[in-house]
Protein backbone atom coordinates (compact mmCIF):
# COMPACT_ATOMS: atom_id res chain seq x y z
CA UNK A 1 0.00 0.00 0.00
CA UNK A 2 1.34 3.60 -0.54
CA UNK A 3 2.35 5.58 2.19
CA UNK A 4 1.13 8.99 0.44
CA UNK A 5 1.10 10.35 4.07
CA UNK A 6 3.74 12.25 5.89
CA UNK A 7 4.55 13.95 9.19
CA UNK A 8 6.94 16.60 9.04
CA UNK A 9 9.03 19.03 11.26
CA UNK A 10 10.56 22.39 11.07
CA UNK A 11 13.55 23.47 12.72
CA UNK A 12 15.22 26.78 13.34
CA UNK A 13 18.66 27.37 11.46
CA UNK A 14 20.48 28.73 14.48
CA UNK A 15 19.30 26.77 17.18
CA UNK A 16 18.40 23.11 15.21
CA UNK A 17 15.32 23.45 18.00
CA UNK A 18 11.81 22.39 16.62
CA UNK A 19 9.25 25.24 16.17
CA UNK A 20 6.35 23.72 13.53
CA UNK A 21 5.37 19.90 13.42
CA UNK A 22 2.70 19.10 10.14
CA UNK A 23 0.86 16.54 8.30
CA UNK A 24 1.25 16.55 4.40
CA UNK A 25 1.44 14.98 1.50
CA UNK A 26 3.02 15.62 -1.75
CA UNK A 27 5.62 18.84 -1.46
CA UNK A 28 3.41 20.77 1.49
CA UNK A 29 6.77 20.22 3.95
CA UNK A 30 8.56 22.30 1.48
CA UNK A 31 5.44 24.95 0.58
CA UNK A 32 5.26 28.12 2.46
CA UNK A 33 2.06 28.60 1.56
CA UNK A 34 -0.98 28.93 4.10
CA UNK A 35 1.77 29.15 6.98
CA UNK A 36 0.39 31.36 9.96
CA UNK A 37 2.12 34.72 10.94
CA UNK A 38 4.43 33.27 13.83
CA UNK A 39 5.78 30.46 11.64
CA UNK A 40 6.59 33.25 8.74
CA UNK A 41 8.28 35.46 11.75
CA UNK A 42 10.30 32.52 12.99
CA UNK A 43 11.33 30.82 9.67
CA UNK A 44 12.25 34.35 8.33
CA UNK A 45 14.55 35.28 10.91
CA UNK A 46 16.19 32.49 11.60
CA UNK A 47 15.48 29.95 8.24
CA UNK A 48 14.42 26.48 8.65
CA UNK A 49 15.13 22.75 8.05
CA UNK A 50 12.60 20.70 7.04
CA UNK A 51 12.72 16.70 8.31
CA UNK A 52 10.25 13.66 7.35
CA UNK A 53 9.46 11.83 10.73
CA UNK A 54 7.09 9.29 8.91
CA UNK A 55 5.41 8.12 6.47
CA UNK A 56 1.94 6.88 6.77
CA UNK A 57 -0.61 4.50 3.90
CA UNK A 58 -3.40 5.65 6.28
CA UNK A 59 -3.79 9.51 6.61
CA UNK A 60 -5.64 9.16 10.56
CA UNK A 61 -1.81 7.53 11.53
CA UNK A 62 -0.61 10.20 10.43
CA UNK A 63 -2.83 12.20 12.05
CA UNK A 64 -2.03 10.70 15.43
CA UNK A 65 1.36 10.77 14.82
CA UNK A 66 1.55 14.65 14.77
CA UNK A 67 -0.44 14.86 17.36
CA UNK A 68 2.26 13.39 19.31
CA UNK A 69 5.12 15.04 18.41
CA UNK A 70 3.53 18.48 19.04
CA UNK A 71 2.40 17.00 22.29
CA UNK A 72 6.09 15.59 23.31
CA UNK A 73 7.83 18.63 21.69
CA UNK A 74 5.61 20.96 24.39
CA UNK A 75 5.84 19.20 26.87
CA UNK A 76 10.00 19.76 26.42
CA UNK A 77 9.28 23.07 25.95
CA UNK A 78 9.42 23.41 22.75
CA UNK A 79 8.10 27.00 21.47
CA UNK A 80 6.23 25.59 18.62
CA UNK A 81 4.06 27.97 15.80
CA UNK A 82 1.09 25.04 15.92
CA UNK A 83 -1.83 26.78 16.80
CA UNK A 84 -3.81 23.52 17.30
CA UNK A 85 -2.89 20.14 18.50
CA UNK A 86 -2.92 18.58 15.27
CA UNK A 87 -5.16 15.91 13.49
CA UNK A 88 -7.42 18.70 12.32
CA UNK A 89 -9.24 17.01 10.12
CA UNK A 90 -9.18 15.53 6.12
CA UNK A 91 -6.71 17.03 3.71
CA UNK A 92 -7.72 20.19 2.68
CA UNK A 93 -10.75 20.78 4.61
CA UNK A 94 -10.54 23.00 8.16
CA UNK A 95 -12.58 22.51 10.99
CA UNK A 96 -14.67 24.72 13.40
CA UNK A 97 -13.52 25.72 16.66
CA UNK A 98 -16.67 23.59 18.12
CA UNK A 99 -15.63 20.86 15.91
CA UNK A 100 -12.45 20.51 17.13
CA UNK A 101 -13.54 20.85 20.50
CA UNK A 102 -15.25 18.01 20.17
CA UNK A 103 -12.48 16.00 18.18
CA UNK A 104 -10.26 16.43 20.93
CA UNK A 105 -13.20 15.15 23.95
CA UNK A 106 -13.52 11.67 21.09
CA UNK A 107 -9.73 11.34 21.39
CA UNK A 108 -9.34 11.70 24.88
CA UNK A 109 -12.10 9.01 25.12
CA UNK A 110 -10.39 6.70 22.66
CA UNK A 111 -6.93 6.64 24.64
CA UNK A 112 -9.05 5.38 27.85
CA UNK A 113 -9.94 2.37 25.30
CA UNK A 114 -7.03 -0.12 26.04
CA UNK A 115 -6.97 -2.00 22.50
CA UNK A 116 -6.79 1.72 20.70
CA UNK A 117 -3.76 3.18 22.95
CA UNK A 118 -1.95 -0.75 22.42
CA UNK A 119 -2.25 0.49 18.95
CA UNK A 120 -0.97 3.49 18.61
CA UNK A 121 1.65 2.81 20.49
CA UNK A 122 2.42 0.26 18.24
CA UNK A 123 2.33 2.91 15.55
CA UNK A 124 4.63 5.23 17.47
CA UNK A 125 7.55 2.89 17.87
CA UNK A 126 7.21 1.88 14.10
CA UNK A 127 7.42 5.58 13.18
CA UNK A 128 9.81 7.12 15.65
CA UNK A 129 12.65 6.68 13.50
CA UNK A 130 16.57 6.26 14.74
CA UNK A 131 16.97 9.97 12.74
CA UNK A 132 13.73 11.18 14.59
CA UNK A 133 15.20 10.41 17.79
CA UNK A 134 19.25 11.41 17.31
CA UNK A 135 17.40 14.83 16.43
CA UNK A 136 14.80 15.22 18.93
CA UNK A 137 18.03 14.41 22.13
CA UNK A 138 20.05 16.95 19.86
CA UNK A 139 17.66 19.42 20.55
CA UNK A 140 16.54 18.58 24.41
CA UNK A 141 19.84 18.67 25.29
CA UNK A 142 19.25 22.34 24.94
CA UNK A 143 16.07 22.54 26.34
CA UNK A 144 16.58 20.40 29.26
CA UNK A 145 19.84 22.38 30.42
CA UNK A 146 17.52 25.49 31.21
CA UNK A 147 16.62 25.26 34.94
CA UNK A 148 12.82 27.06 33.92
CA UNK A 149 11.95 24.51 31.68
CA UNK A 150 13.11 21.76 34.22
CA UNK A 151 10.96 23.25 36.64
CA UNK A 152 7.80 23.59 34.50
CA UNK A 153 8.00 20.16 33.77
CA UNK A 154 8.37 19.45 37.47
CA UNK A 155 5.25 21.13 38.11
CA UNK A 156 3.35 19.90 35.29
CA UNK A 157 3.58 16.23 36.38
CA UNK A 158 3.12 17.04 40.07
CA UNK A 159 -0.27 18.51 39.23
CA UNK A 160 -1.30 15.69 36.75
CA UNK A 161 -0.25 12.93 39.17
CA UNK A 162 -2.26 14.78 42.22
CA UNK A 163 -5.44 13.53 40.67
CA UNK A 164 -5.80 9.55 42.21
CA UNK A 165 -7.65 7.95 39.48
CA UNK A 166 -4.34 9.33 36.77
CA UNK A 167 -1.92 7.59 39.75
CA UNK A 168 -4.29 4.56 39.47
CA UNK A 169 -4.45 4.37 35.76
CA UNK A 170 -1.16 4.63 35.44
CA UNK A 171 0.55 2.32 37.85
CA UNK A 172 -2.00 -0.30 36.57
CA UNK A 173 -0.77 0.52 33.11
CA UNK A 174 2.99 0.03 34.67
CA UNK A 175 1.80 -3.15 36.51
CA UNK A 176 0.65 -4.66 32.98
CA UNK A 177 3.98 -4.04 30.99
CA UNK A 178 5.77 -5.51 33.87
CA UNK A 179 4.22 -8.72 33.84
CA UNK A 180 4.01 -8.58 30.00
CA UNK A 181 6.42 -10.45 28.17
CA UNK A 182 7.64 -7.69 26.13
CA UNK A 183 7.90 -5.97 29.68
CA UNK A 184 10.20 -8.40 31.43
CA UNK A 185 12.20 -8.69 28.19
CA UNK A 186 12.67 -5.09 28.17
CA UNK A 187 13.68 -5.41 32.18
CA UNK A 188 15.97 -7.48 31.69
CA UNK A 189 17.78 -5.90 28.66
CA UNK A 190 18.05 -2.44 30.98
CA UNK A 191 19.91 -4.51 33.49
CA UNK A 192 22.12 -5.99 31.43
CA UNK A 193 23.16 -2.95 29.87
CA UNK A 194 23.47 -1.10 33.58
CA UNK A 195 25.85 -3.51 34.51
CA UNK A 196 27.77 -3.33 31.33
CA UNK A 197 28.35 0.21 31.82
CA UNK A 198 31.05 2.30 33.59
CA UNK A 199 28.42 3.89 35.49
CA UNK A 200 27.44 1.22 37.83
CA UNK A 201 30.55 0.79 39.14
CA UNK A 202 31.07 4.40 40.55
CA UNK A 203 30.79 5.69 44.28
CA UNK A 204 27.82 7.18 43.73
CA UNK A 205 26.13 4.06 41.97
CA UNK A 206 27.23 1.55 44.92
CA UNK A 207 25.83 4.42 47.55
CA UNK A 208 22.30 4.62 46.11
CA UNK A 209 22.32 0.38 45.57
CA UNK A 210 23.36 0.42 49.46
CA UNK A 211 20.38 2.95 50.23
CA UNK A 212 18.14 1.20 48.60
CA UNK A 213 18.65 -2.29 49.44
CA UNK A 214 18.57 -0.59 53.29
CA UNK A 215 15.36 0.63 52.63
CA UNK A 216 13.52 -2.48 51.41
CA UNK A 217 14.58 -4.50 54.44
CA UNK A 218 13.29 -1.73 56.44
CA UNK A 219 9.92 -1.66 54.52
CA UNK A 220 9.80 -5.65 54.81
CA UNK A 221 10.52 -5.49 58.76
CA UNK A 222 7.90 -3.35 58.98
CA UNK A 223 5.29 -4.94 57.06
CA UNK A 224 6.09 -8.32 59.20
CA UNK A 225 5.72 -6.18 62.37
CA UNK A 226 2.02 -5.42 61.10
CA UNK A 227 1.35 -8.98 60.41
CA UNK A 228 2.02 -10.19 63.83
Amino acid sequence: MEKKYYVYTHSRNDTNEYFYVGKGTAKRAWSRYARNNLWHKIAKKHGYTVRIEGYFSDEQDAFWYERYLIKVFSSRGYNLANFTDGGDGVSGYKHTEETKKKLSETRKELYLNEEYANKMAKIRKKQWTEEARQNAAQSSAKVWSSDDVRKQHSETLKKAYSSEDRRRMQADKNRKFRESKEGRKAFSERIKQYWASPKSQTEEAKKMRLEKTKKGWETRRAKNANNQ
